[in-house]
């Protein structure tokens, strides 16, 4: 089995060097590390490696996640043999017994297959649990608000989803080439993995949630938007920008993203720095409406 590593960084090497640290101690046979036009040292550290196995891809614009990893895959797709994909941000990492419980799956490349995601402490990554039931109506919503393991895979069940998480999901070369051109950079983070994988549901193929299969995400058990209130502008303007890329496959029912904007406006009320928050959010339900994708913070 050929498998490769598809990592995204930008401005985080104290935790790059752990993930690669991690990732090297498994048998990838390519690693493949885009850097998003970091501003700290990531350039110099990454250029000073010396392993054949590791290819580094040099952004001249940071386009986010989404971008990175459009570069990437479209790299892999052109210009590298392999099999497999894993693809993982610069502070997520596989376990050590990762790649052996793939190779023990019983594997078909049309399928897409996702890990399950805990932090250091051992806690499932609610951000990155995939959806296996959509929310269309206002009952459904309702039920989802209280019932959420109806409509999200469960940890320890191995099942069928909708959608993945861009951290530790593992997709087929033959299945990549074909579809990396639905990762938008436009929608720079958030969502963006969501949309994706939803494409390929759309499309037929099928997903699968693996417990078997752990990845670790260096995250905090408790988000705080202090400090980072610009992201709540890609939250909020994402949620409206599936229909330009994906017209008359929306994910996100109407009902589905009116609840997802009044939870980001009670959330705000917990936020520090209120103004910052709020012009962001309104900002970027302002440009989701007039269809305005890119980096605009």
């Amino acid at each position: 089995m050929n498998i490769t590593a598809l990592i995204v960084t930008y401005n985080r090497l104290h935790k790059l060097k752990k993930t690669l640290m991690a990732t090297r101690r498994l048998p990838f046979n390519h690693i493949v590390i885009v850097n998003n036009a970091s501003t700290d040292n990531t350039e110099d550290w990454l250029n000073a490696i010396a392993d054949a196995n590791i290819t580094i891809l040099h952004s001249k614009n940071n386009n986010g996640g989404a971008g990175g990893f459009r570069l990437g895959s479209e790299y892999i797709s052109k210009y590298l043999e392999t099999e497999w994909i894993v693809f993982f941000d610069d502070d997520a990492y596989p376990a050590d017994d990762f790649i052996s419980n793939f190779s023990s799956i019983d594997k078909n490349e049309k399928n897409v297959y996702c890990s399950e995601v805990r932090t250091p402490q051992g806690k499932i990554c609610k951000m990155n649990l995939p959806w296996k039931k959509r929310a269309i109506t206002l009952r459904d919503n309702l039920k989802y608000i209280r019932y959420p393991e109806n409509y999200i895979a469960q940890p320890n069940l191995k099942e069928r989803v909708l959608t993945f998480s861009f951290v530790g999901c593992i997709i087929s070369k033959r299945v990549l080439v074909n579809s990396y051109k639905y990762i938008q950079p436009d929608l720079f983070i958030y969502y963006d993995d969501v949309f994706f994988s939803y494409n390929l549901t759309y499309y037929g193929y099928e997903i699968f949630f693996c417990p078997e299969l752990k990845f670790i995400h260096d995250v905090k058990e408790k988000n705080s938007w202090d400090g980072q209130e610009w992201k709540i502008y890609y939250l909020s303007r994402n949620l409206f920008l599936y229909e330009k890329y994906f017209p008359g496959k929306d994910f996100f029912s109407t009902i589905s993203k009116c609840i997802r904007i009044i939870k980001y406006t009670i959330d705000g009320l917990k936020c520090k720095h209120k103004k910052n928050y709020y012009a962001y959010l309104l900002k970027g339900i302002f440009h989701g409406m007039k269809n305005k994708g890119g980096r605009n913070h």
